[in-house]
């Protein structure tokens, strides 16, 4: 979940009432775009600070981060040489704005910025020297990638570009009647998020509940001085404890043990179902991350790198959505050549500067469009020209939708391999091989090789047989390219992705027995690991082949059978060392 503006004003509060004057102890980095600060008042503190957009960008931990197994980022490495045993001088928050500015310093007065941007798929972590200027960022930004606003080293810092939005603390309740009239029955909430600065679709639910009873109220039925002042009374809240901070659900009915939380907020989440209060917005943020993360050693990693993956199989689906609906009209690039060899034909029928004409052509008269500054030769000429762009365009349909269903089905092995990945090296190895696949639409930064060192599985059937497992696209190109021989069987779970696996024959017949667990560990290392049943697919290797187009371990394949199996717990089959 992100921060939004009142999280992040609240986090200003707290955390600098806690911290302020605290000396920068210690400094590590859990990943390439997460640090974690030690901070000393007495007492040690735990600061997460991250650029990651499937985590909140600040925690304050009890425990002690681990660190990362990745190459120091220059970012970790110049706060580290520079920060070290400087004191926490100031914390800023500017108004409205999902900005942290935490200034290091000593007696003489602030030396360093780092600002947080808390701004989600967009966050950045940026130290910057006493005149501003950039040191390091967890995210650089070239002018490739942004014109209006570049991220690097010796540029002076300009903050994102501030919203054309109104103040909900100086806006009058007569404007805000005229926005709500204007809406009429759109939801009342979102006619918040889209006049005022720094209202999230969270806090603008609330608002609309606390004014009228119901988050989903209508625009034209929510008076305009209550929802005011309903937004108000939340984005400044009294310094009496009065309002809570608090973590919402999804249920009201959830066994409130294994209950996952939904939301926190730094105000009662009364619009959900159910909601629980917090000590303060920092305990509200854990208490949120770590239900979460209790399910999932490595949670965070794997979120931020899903959130990137389901943005490009998004925009995939989309892409192969739009090019199934389209359709060769065969009929009307075939007109677009009569058009012009009429034209040529008749051309002392065309009167000078006409726009369109009518000529005979079989039983039928065909109507022509023509641009009225063009001879009639000219004329043809150009429905020749359109006539061939056309046929180029739908000669080119099947091999752009081969393309786009090659990448679509690359990111759903990805989406796989990370479902799947049982470690952070693994999941590291996916975040590599999205960036390295081009398909994001921007680029990701780089991390460690990740499971690029990692090797197939290999285990034992019950009679004998080497069985090799590939968890992941890459392990999966080994498995079948490079260890497995033409002659061999290889199985993958039917219609979805998952693990290529080869039963390594040595020219011997598989047994009804190996083919079974052999079936049974693809339908394991799958999505399928928690059905009952799963059908699998069996072939000769030697009618698997590369997918055009396809990254690494795509393949097409022929001349199968299936067969329907459970999925396998590999633990019940003897492992072939620790790696094939």
């Amino acid at each position: 979940m992100y921060i939004d503006s009142p999280t992040a004003a609240a986090l200003a509060r707290q955390v600098g009432g806690l911290l302020l004057g605290a000396r920068l102890q210690d400094l590590l980095q859990v990943d390439r775009l997460t640090l974690a600060l030690e901070l000393y008042t007495g007492k040690r503190h735990s600061l997460l600070l991250g650029a990651d957009p499937g985590r909140p960008g600040l925690r304050l931990v009890e425990t002690k981060a681990r660190r990362g197994a990745g190459a120091p980022s220059p970012l970790y490495l110049a706060l580290n040489a520079r920060g070290r045993g400087m004191r926490l001088l100031e914390l800023r928050q500017p108004d409205h704005e999902r900005i942290l500015t935490f200034g290091f310093g000593s007696r003489d007065g602030v030396e360093l910025r780092l600002v947080a941007e808390l701004t989600g798929r967009l966050g950045n972590l940026i130290l910057l020297d006493s005149d501003d200027r950039i040191i390091a960022a967890a995210r650089s930004v070239t002018s490739e990638m942004s014109r209006a606003r570049q991220i690097l080293p010796g540029q002076v810092y300009l903050p994102p570009p501030p919203q054309h939005k109104a103040d909900p603390m100086r806006v009058d309740a007569d404007a805000l009647e005229a926005w709500l009239a204007e809406a009429g029955q759109a939801p009342a909430w979102r006619v918040l998020v889209q006049r005022f600065v720094g209202v999230s679709p969270l806090a603008a639910r609330e608002t609309v509940q606390r004014a009228a009873g119901d988050p989903e109220r209508t625009a034209d039925a929510l008076d305009a001085a209550a929802g005011l002042a309903s937004l108000r009374s939340i984005l400044a809240p009294p310094d009496d404890g009065s309002e809570p901070a608090s973590v919402g659900y999804a249920e009201a009915d959830a066994d409130p043990e294994a209950a996952i939380p939904t939301a926190y907020a730094p105000y009662a989440l009364t619009h959900l179902p159910r909601w629980e209060p917090a000590a303060g917005i920092v305990e509200a943020i854990e208490r949120y991350q770590s239900r979460r993360e209790g399910r999932d050693a490595y949670a965070g990693a794997r979120a931020a790198v899903q959130s990137l993956l389901d943005e490009a199989l998004a925009r995939a689906k989309r892409q192969m959505a739009a090019l199934d609906r389209e359709q060769v009209d065969e009929a009307g690039i075939e007109r677009l050549r009569l058009s012009g060899d009429l034209l040529l034909a008749f051309q002392h029928q065309v009167p000078a500067g006409a726009d369109e004409v009518t000529l005979a052509w079989a039983d039928e008269p065909l109507r022509i469009r023509l641009d009225p500054a063009l001879s009639p030769v000219e004329n043809a000429q150009r429905c020749f020209d359109r006539y061939r762009r056309a046929r180029r365009a739908a000669e080119a349909l099947p091999q752009r939708r081969e393309v786009a269903g090659a990448k679509l089905a690359t990111l759903e092995q990805l989406a796989s391999d990370l479902a799947l990945a049982e470690d952070r090296a693994a999941i590291d190895g996916v975040a590599e091989d999205l960036r390295e696949s081009g398909l994001l639409g921007r680029p990701l930064p780089r991390r460690s090789a990740g499971n690029r060192s990692l090797k197939p599985l290999a285990f034992m059937a019950s009679d004998g047989v080497s069985i090799l497992v590939g968890r992941n696209r890459r392990q999966n190109e080994v498995v079948t390219f490079q260890r497995a021989a033409r002659g061999d069987l290889w199985l993958h779970l039917l219609g979805q992705p998952g693990a290529h696996v080869v039963i390594k024959l040595a020219g011997r017949e598989a047994s009804t027995r190996t083919l079974e667990e052999a079936a049974g560990l693809a339908a394991w290392f799958s999505r399928a690991r928690g059905e009952a049943r799963a059908s699998v697919i069996v072939t000769e290797l030697r009618h698997v082949s590369r997918m055009r187009g396809g990254g690494p371990g795509m393949v097409t394949y022929r001349n199968e059978r299936t067969i329907d199996v459970s999925p396998l717990d590999p633990a019940t089959l003897r492992p072939l060392g620790k790696r094939a």
